[in-house]
């Protein structure tokens, strides 16, 4: 990807940030376990911090294989109602999961990143007049 739009992947560094060493540090500072039952280090995580959160199903078939799978069902055929079933239901399954992580790191962005507030605009007072 870095040879073929650059601009972008330098924009995406400049405004992106990993995560994990915040969540390790947050995790240290209060002294408390890490949730090992999953394999996936987001769902440990998650396990740890948010206890209810819905964490995140690897799909059968892992991303990379169905970013392959993907890829070569594009090269056959351009629009999506032309693929065979299974390919659809890989594809689709892998957007279930993209969107599942992303909901699952914007959980733990929400618990570990502290932004700060901003000034709310006050409703507008009209002067009191003294009598």
């Amino acid at each position: 990807m870095a040879e073929q739009c650059p601009e972008h992947l330098e924009r995406f560094k400049a405004n992106s940030i990993n995560l994990l060493p915040t969540a390790k540090r947050y995790i240290n500072r209060r002294r408390m376990t890490l949730n090992t039952e999953d394999d996936k280090v987001l769902n440990q995580y998650l396990r740890t911090l948010k206890p209810n959160a819905k964490t995140v199903k690897t799909p059968q078939i892992g991303a990379a294989e169905s970013c392959r799978r993907t890829d070569a069902a594009l090269a056959v055929h351009s629009r999506f109602k032309r693929w065979p079933l299974r390919t659809k239901q890989i594809f689709i399954a892998l957007l279930a999961y993209n969107a599942d992580d992303c909901r699952a790191l914007f959980t733990l962005s929400k618990k570990l990143l502290k932004t700060p507030k901003t000034n709310q605009a006050q409703p507008e007072q009209k002067p009191t007049e003294d009598k």
